[in-house]
């Protein structure tokens, strides 16, 4: 009875490990892209992972499970603040749209507005992300330039403690607003 009690500690205490490496990687995201607002490479980000960070490889299980532990740098034992941020998809100045207006934050819901469960695009979901840019991609006629950073599996405190609080010197810098 004593050694399962002793195995559930071990677990809880694992858990924390991985919570923190994975706050520790989303921090130094957020800063990297914080550095490409900076460095005046400021246009609309992506809430694809793939289109800023240039490592990741996003897999899934055949039961849908997501396999978080592909970021090929740590694999390989790398830091990954170290590497240079890809910036394929950052718009140039010349872009008609440069700025982000509106920025929504949240779990599988709000990811569901990229199309994306998990990162990766379900056929159901196409719809929603249509009709998402319509509303928020003015090209499109929609009134504000908007991107939906949902995660799917994202909890309440890693949403306040990561999402809003490394995000917000990017949202104050772009003078955008929050929704949530």
């Amino acid at each position: 009875f004593l050694g399962g009690e002793e195995e559930e500690e071990e677990e809880v205490d694992d858990s924390a490990k991985h919570w923190m490496k994975a706050h520790t990687k989303n921090k130094k995201r957020a800063e990297r892209i914080a550095e490409l607002f900076s460095s005046g490479k400021q246009g609309t980000l992506s809430p694809d992972i793939e289109d800023w960070d240039d490592d990741w490889d996003h897999v899934m299980d055949d039961l849908y499970n997501s396999e978080y532990e592909n970021d090929k740098e740590e694999e390989e034992g790398e830091d990954d603040a170290t590497t240079t941020t890809t910036t394929t998809n950052v718009p140039s100045s010349s872009s008609s749209s440069n700025t982000i207006d509106v920025v929504f934050l949240g779990d599988s819901i709000t990811e569901q507005r990229q199309g994306t469960q998990f990162g990766e695009i379900v056929d159901d979901y196409i719809g929603i992300k249509k009709v998402f840019e319509k509303q928020f991609t003015k090209e499109k006629g929609g009134m504000f330039d908007g991107v939906a950073l949902g995660l799917a599996g994202d909890t309440v405190s890693f949403f306040f403690w990561w999402g809003i609080y490394n995000l917000c010197f990017i949202l104050v810098y772009q003078k955008n607003k929050l929704v949530y």
